[in-house]
């Protein structure tokens, strides 16, 4: 694996839980953007989606 794969990896084996969030709104887009991300994702055992 390699390129966006390896990327992907390190993004997911350094997540860690926020206890603390930075004042300010977030932008519709990038809302917009974590939605669809979300959506595009695997569910368990083929399940209808949650839209």
């Amino acid at each position: 694996m390699g390129g966006e794969g390896e990327s992907l990896l390190r993004l997911i084996e350094s997540r860690r839980s926020i206890r603390e969030y930075r004042p300010g709104a977030v932008s519709d887009e990038l809302v917009q953007r974590m939605l669809a991300a979300a959506m595009a994702a695997p569910s368990a055992v083929a399940k209808d989606s949650w839209w």
